[in-house]
């Protein structure tokens, strides 16, 4: 027997998800200059050419993302 309530929190968490891959990919849309530093890619390649500050925020989303492969994609 499924359990109801099992599914439904794993479909939360799945939403929840994909909000903060959401909001992260907005952040970084709007915030171009973070594409500038050194941050691995999903794509597995070294992207940006600037060293990070110290304190510096993500140049990618939690699964990678960054706005140079939206670049990539349309090209």
């Amino acid at each position: 027997m499924d359990d109801p309530l099992g599914g439904l929190l794993k479909r939360l968490r799945a939403i929840h998800a994909e909000t903060v891959e959401a909001s992260e990919r907005l952040w970084l849309l709007q915030n171009p200059w973070q594409e500038e530093l050194l941050h691995w890619g999903a794509d597995g390649r070294l992207h940006g050419h600037q060293l990070p500050e110290r304190s510096r925020t993500r140049s990618t989303t939690g699964s990678g993302w960054c706005p140079g492969l939206r670049s990539a994609a349309q090209t």
